[in-house]
């Protein structure tokens, strides 16, 4: 990983000065997204007697809101045929799943102010342990930060646990964010050097 940026980002940057592939705006998009939420290490607020639990907490909600963002760039940034529904970024982590299942306050309130009925549903299947796909609540997660409707007492992550659940969820979407562009790139690179092979 060059200074934050997905693993195969060097490549694909190379190609694209190559004039092997096309520019991007959509990938731009997504690395510099993609790099943000890897970069983002919390925030510091002023007075420090704001601090502390409040930060750590905020810090978590907003991380996976970046990482959410990222991977939602990248299915709207992927070229043509390879444009994946972000249905395709399925994280099935049963160990993340426990812990996030430990707060039974956030996802009471992810259920409750949410407005997809397709959402909830995925929502609902996850508490009651019938899926292990976190994404689904870095989606929620997501929305109610984007939107303002969640805080760092509502969604009880304050505590330090808490918290760090919620940043392993965000590593876990980078994670499905960047193998889903390695994947991505291996396809289309190895496409590209062979047609410049052919001509």
């Amino acid at each position: 990983m060059v200074d934050g940026y997905p693993n195969q980002w060097r490549d694909w940057s190379q190609a694209n000065t190559d004039k092997r592939v096309k520019s991007s705006k959509g990938l731009n998009r997504f690395a510099a997204t993609y790099r943000a939420a890897r970069l983002f290490h919390g925030i510091h607020s002023e007075p420090a007697s704001v601090g502390g639990e409040w930060e750590r907490g905020f810090s978590a909600l907003l991380k996976v809101f970046l990482a959410y963002t990222a991977a939602d760039s990248l299915a709207r940034g992927l070229p043509g045929h390879y444009r994946e529904n972000l249905r395709g970024f399925e994280i099935n982590n049963e160990t993340l799943a426990k812990r996030i299942r430990e707060n039974n306050e956030l996802l009471k309130l992810l259920i409750d102010e949410i407005t997809s009925n397709e959402l909830i549903l995925n929502l609902n299947s996850f508490v009651s342990g019938q899926s292990s796909d976190v994404f689904y609540v870095a989606s929620a997660i997501r929305h109610l930060v984007a939107h303002g409707t969640i805080t760092v007492g509502g969604a009880k992550v304050r505590s330090k646990e808490k918290a760090e659940a919620l940043l392993k969820l965000a590593d876990a979407v980078l994670e499905c964010s960047n193998r889903k562009f390695c994947e991505f790139c291996s396809t289309r690179l190895h496409v590209s050097s062979t047609s410049a092979v052919k001509r």
